[in-house]
C-alpha cells in the first residue's frame, strides 16, 4: 500500500539539523532510517516508531557533501532521498 506511505525531509540543503516527517501504512509500524555518504559508508541508523511521527536528527558533525537517506520497512527500501549538508 504505497499510497499510504509519506515522507518529508527538510530543510534540504541543511547544515545543523534535519527533520523527517513520516507516515507509514497501518501494518508497518516499525522501520529504520539509514544515512550513508556517496561511497556507501554508513553514517548512522535510527529506528522509526509508530505509524506517523517526526524525527529530528542532528547532522552538525557530518562533513559537507551529499548523503543518501534511506527508509526501510521490513527490510525493504521504501524511500530514498539525497540530503545535502552545507
Amino acid at each position: 500500500q504505497h499510497s499510504s506511505l509519506g515522507f518529508g525531509l527538510y530543510p534540504n540543503p541543511t547544515h545543523g539539523q534535519v527533520t523527517l516527517d513520516y507516515q507509514l501504512a497501518e501494518s508497518q509500524a516499525q522501520g529504520q532510517v539509514y544515512l550513508r555518504d556517496l561511497t556507501g559508508r554508513m553514517q548512522w541508523v535510527r529506528n522509526l516508531s509508530g505509524n506517523e511521527g517526526r524525527m529530528v536528527m542532528d547532522i552538525s558533525d557530518l562533513a559537507k557533501g551529499v548523503y543518501v537517506l534511506e527508509v526501510r520497512l521490513d527490510g525493504r527500501v521504501e524511500h530514498t532521498e539525497r540530503l545535502i549538508v552545507q
